[in-house]
């Protein structure tokens, strides 16, 4: 599927950021722009309903962080941040369940 705006090929650009693995500063500036092209593209296609889950959900992360905060979870990532550490020893550290915590 080619996948065409304006004349611009999508595909095309998509395969040249790939493939440009250690061009820095400049790719880095250049995937920030279609990161922010791609959001307006999104936000002015989606109907309504959508943009009414998108502002649904965005606050989930910011509760997810608030939770990993009283649980002190971040605070263990730190001070274990030398050596991988599995999600049944964090749970045991945080009390938390690890299933839900692995999730």
């Amino acid at each position: 599927m080619t996948a065409a705006l304006g004349g611009v090929d999508l595909n095309s650009i998509i395969t040249q950021m790939q493939s440009s693995s250690g061009a820095g500063d400049v790719l880095e500036d250049s995937r920030r722009i279609l990161l922010r092209a791609a959001k307006e593209v999104q936000y002015s296609l989606e109907t309504p309903k959508e943009t009414c889950e998108r502002f649904r959900y965005s606050g989930l992360g910011l509760s997810i962080a608030h939770v990993f905060y009283q649980i002190k979870l971040f605070d263990i990532l730190v001070d274990r941040a030398d050596s991988p550490i599995s999600t049944r020893d964090l749970a045991n550290e945080t009390k938390t369940d690890p299933n839900l915590l692995g999730k």
